[in-house]
């Protein structure tokens, strides 16, 4: 009952939503076409990439970087990318002839004055192409961002993942549409969207992320508590049933509880029944990114839920565990046993039931509630941490 009044909540809250963003879009689009000025023709050949989702999703497009920026040595590249990921990318990847322009995705949605600025700033810069090539893509965002570069070629993804009822508004923007298969692990998406723009074999087959630092961390388990939603959250009590079991596996281990500074409440409700032995330690929201990256990259072994430290756990060949309600399972958690041996992923019940009875792989389709993964036993994790940390 109560999941059935979840899904009816979230179908009515994504009705309206739908009808707010089909209302600002169209009070943006006129706004650009009546205030941005553009620059004169024949001026410099620049390209944007257009980049704004999350940490995790950059992890899994950054090794796309190199071809992109070899597909056309002599023009001038730009990468429009979220300020959430700015110090990962000026942490490995500044080394690319890439020009970076940082967005504020927060300051964007509640600030007119500051998109306007950014739209003009796109718009002075004089693009000939833009390329937008994230499955995940806002309509109020990214594809904005196109339509004031006003370059003449646009290329982008013809499916989304978000709300993809959306896509007629921005269909017209682009001239060249790139069409993948749905329900694949995204790192191989943007693999086959970038073999299809630049024409060039990406020989890539699992992403890679460089050491950022040459420290070592004494032996230590991470757990990344973290999740932008609260149906991605495991529970407080599985975290400290888990933390309790790994302390008895692995006495010589140290526990440290790794999150963003919104989980500090959560680490501390973890922590309580640890106080004091220094075994289990919280480290929630007193690292930027590039500490935390280069933290995960030291571990033994990193449970996480379905959030940006996965990504970085497996990209650094880190053993994970991934405890995630089954959401999107083939873009995010669906990718080769042979590429990922230390990798493993737990799901919710009510997910692995649903996931027997589905025949079709472009038709499979699940919505998880917060119960689906709070409901998943520490006990469970903890057999799967077993399996790749022994």
């Amino acid at each position: 009952m109560m999941y059935k009044l979840s899904l009816l909540l979230r179908k009515i809250k994504s009705r309206k939503r739908l009808q707010a963003v089909t209302a600002t879009f169209a009070e943006d689009k006129s706004w650009i076409a009546a205030h941005i000025q553009r620059p004169e023709p024949g001026g410099e050949d620049n390209l944007l990439i257009i980049r704004l989702d999350d940490i995790g999703d950059y992890v899994l497009f950054r090794n796309m970087l190199p071809y992109y920026s070899a597909m056309y040595p002599h023009r001038k590249l730009f990468l429009l990318g979220n300020m959430a990921w700015k110090g990962l990318f000026e942490a490995v990847d500044a080394i690319h002839d890439i020009t970076p322009i940082w967005v504020d995705k927060k300051q964007y949605f509640k600030d007119p004055a500051y998109r306007h600025a950014l739209w003009q700033r796109l718009a002075d810069l004089g693009f000939t192409e833009v390329i937008a090539p994230s499955v995940s893509r806002n309509v109020l965002l990214d594809d904005l961002c196109v339509m004031a570069a006003g370059a003449v070629n646009n290329t982008g993804v013809g499916q989304l993942y978000e709300v993809p009822e959306l896509l007629p508004l921005s269909r017209g923007l682009y001239t060249s549409l790139v069409n993948i298969p749905r329900n694949i692990y995204e790192f191989e998406g943007n693999r086959l969207a970038a073999e299809i723009i630049t024409s060039k074999l990406v020989d890539i087959k699992k992403p890679y992320l460089p050491k950022l630092s040459s420290g070592q961390q004494p032996s230590s388990i991470g757990l990344f508590i973290g999740a932008n939603a609260v149906s991605r959250r495991w529970s407080n009590e599985g975290w400290k049933g888990l933390a309790a079991m790994l302390r008895r596996q692995y006495p010589a281990h140290t526990i440290l509880i790794l999150g963003g500074p919104d989980d500090t409440d959560s680490a501390a409700a973890i922590l309580e029944g640890f106080a004091g032995d220094g075994q289990v330690v919280s480290r929630a929201g007193t690292l930027a990114l590039p500490d935390t990256i280069s933290l995960i990259q030291q571990l033994d072994l990193l449970v996480s839920n379905n959030s940006m430290a996965y990504h970085v756990g497996m990209a650094s060949g880190i053993p994970t565990v991934i405890i995630t309600s089954g959401e999107n399972p083939y873009r995010f958690t669906t990718f080769s046993a042979d590429l990922f041996p230390d990798v493993r992923v737990v799901y919710p019940e009510r997910f692995k039931a649903h996931w027997q009875v589905y025949t079709e792989r472009q038709q499979f389709k699940f919505e998880p509630v917060k119960a689906d993964i709070q409901g998943i036993p520490a006990a469970t994790v903890m057999a799967a941490a077993r399996e790749v940390f022994r």
